[in-house]
């Protein structure tokens, strides 16, 4: 009995291991392999779907924090609003207590609101009244003052524009009303000839700091009181020309036909019953050259207005960039450091340059700015270098200064965040302002970019000698009170159009004298024996810190 059971057993076993042996082989365990396969395929599926909703996790946690940063800096910017209404109201209650409101409510005085610059549109024909309007710091009901309006040059560069604003503010000033505030337009004389790139005020500049020194009134806001015409236009006798027909056609404002009152000064409008809707054409010739200066020889050209004149000082503080561009200049110095800043002027410079004195001055050479940059660089003790210059010039300006600086880092500012994508005029704005935050800054004396940044270093209390010129041999600022002698000085303007006639005139001639010219373009110890033998008062001289002015 035990051999059969043995036998069965051990013939059970071998048949078990053929089977087993057989199973790759004949197929018999195809179902179970593939069912395998299959859990690891969903397996697989499972560890690609869980790597998914961890991505789309961190990304909502990303985007989270992002959102709370943001609500946070919303809160903080709205406490710091109310805390700004807080102190306008009270400024505005002061006012009411001192000169009385007109018998007006002090809940109607009314408080400017500041608009983001990022929803700005170019102005058109039909454009709603922007949101920004102007502060009446005059303890008077904004509705009740009496506004003038002017032209700007819209076919001028932005700084050039600016100018307007002073005269007709000045003249606003003089007759005791307020101004209404222009558009601005961006860029014309490079990018676009025509009008269909006028923007706000506020998109460059700050309007709360310009309505504490004239009451305004938003542009659209005007229109709509004014049913966009005039009741009288002033000419000045000395020009009776429109300043600019495409400004009021392309905005829809009706000129012709209307009555012209010609005057010769500012004196024959002052107690005068004059209309509420009151334009004005060239503001400057009505101002008897109260906003004019003195350039003595030796002065750097068209210099001087804003060290020597005591209006136009206090206009140039009144205008500073918009409170959107500040903040972003700041965010951008705060990575530089200590930084030298230098203006680089090519475009039109380069055809109105000729042979002669004025040409080291208003054309320095890429060796010259690049010379000129090394050794105040190193005078200073700066290794950095912003550079501002026309985007279109600026491919060609850098590689030049970087070739006679190997060990300087060079900056430019750029932006794709609004305000500054798609304006190039806002980031002008921002360079001009990083100039006037820098610790040394070299400009062109001819140039009304670099001398606004001069301007705008001067109001805001930066040294007169670290403001330097390409080619000069001392710091741009000019004595408040230069020495008389019989040399007759030439009055020149505040870059208005007399200043690019006349008076450009006679300063280039001025500039052009071989004998100014080589005292210009001499070292400093040899101009400082020159003038005391020639001046009774010692000429200051400019210190050996910057051997960029020695070298010139």
């Amino acid at each position: 009995m035990r051999l059969p059971r043995v036998l069965v057993v051990c013939i059970v076993g071998f048949i078990s291991l053929l089977l087993v042996l057989s199973c790759p082989l004949l197929g018999v365990c195809v179902n179970s392999s593939a069912q395998d396969q299959g859990v690891d395929v969903q397996y697989r599926q499972w560890d690609v779907q869980d790597t998914a909703w961890k991505e789309e996790f961190d990304h909502i946690e990303r985007v989270t924090e992002g959102l709370q940063y943001q609500h946070a800096a919303k809160r903080q910017q709205i406490k710091d609003l109310r805390r700004n209404l807080s102190r306008l109201q009270a400024q505005i209650n002061s006012r009411c207590k001192v000169g009385g409101c007109n018998g007006q409510s002090k809940s109607t005085m009314e408080v400017a609101e500041f608009r983001s610059p990022d929803d700005m549109e170019p102005l058109t024909q039909d454009a709603p009244t922007p949101a920004s309007g102007a502060l009446d710091l005059t303890g008077k009901n904004r509705s009740k003052l009496q506004y003038i309006f002017f032209r700007p040059r819209c076919c001028s560069g932005i700084n050039n524009q600016i100018e307007e604003f002073w005269y007709a503010a000045q003249l606003a000033l003089l007759i005791g009303r307020g101004l209404v505030l222009p558009a601005v337009a961006e860029n014309v004389t490079w990018d676009d000839p025509t009008m269909s790139r006028l923007y706000p005020f506020d998109l460059f500049y700050d309007v709360r700091v310009a309505s504490q020194l004239v009451p305004t009134l938003p542009l659209m806001e005007w229109k709509e009181k004014c049913n966009s015409t005039f009741q009288l236009d002033i000419y000045p006798q000395r020009n009776q020309k429109i300043v600019q027909k495409k400004y009021e056609m392309y905005l829809n404002i009706t000129y012709k036909g209307v009555p012209r009152l010609v005057v010769k000064t500012y004196k024959e409008l002052i107690g005068q019953d004059l209309p509420d809707c009151l334009g004005v054409q060239w503001p400057l010739y009505l101002l008897d050259g109260m906003l004019a200066t003195e350039v003595f020889p030796g002065d750097p050209p068209l210099g001087g207005l804003v060290e020597r004149n005591k209006l136009f000082e206090r206009l140039r503080r009144h205008t500073i960039a918009g409170p959107h561009i500040m903040k972003a200049v700041a965010q951008y110095t705060r990575t530089l450091g200590a930084y030298l800043a230098v203006h680089i002027r090519v475009g039109d410079f380069r055809t109105w340059c000729r042979t002669g004195g004025r040409d080291k001055l208003k054309c320095p050479t890429y060796k010259d700015m690049g010379e000129t940059i090394r050794d105040t660089a190193a005078a200073h003790k700066i290794g950095d270098v912003f550079v501002a210059c026309a985007p279109h010039f600026m491919g060609e300006a850098l590689p030049q200064l970087k070739l006679y600086n190997p060990n300087l880092t060079f900056h430019t500012f750029t932006s794709e965040e609004p305000p500054f994508k798609g304006h190039p005029d806002v980031v002008g704005m921002a360079e001009t302002q990083i100039c006037v935050d820098a610790p040394v800054f070299i400009g062109n004396a001819w140039s009304t970019w670099s001398r606004t940044v001069h301007q705008q270093r001067y109001t805001s209390g930066k040294r007169c000698t670290t403001t330097l010129l390409w080619n000069f041999p001392r710091p741009w600022c000019v004595d408040k009170n230069p020495p008389r002698n019989s040399t007759k000085p030439a009055k020149v303007i505040s870059g208005g159009p007399s200043a690019s006639s006349s008076s450009n005139q006679s300063l280039a001639a001025k500039a052009s004298d071989p004998s100014l010219v080589n005292k210009a373009l001499q070292s400093p110890r040899d101009a400082a024996l020159q003038h005391s033998k020639t001046q009774p008062q010692p000429q200051p001289q400019p210190q050996a810190q910057s051997p960029s002015v020695s070298r010139s």
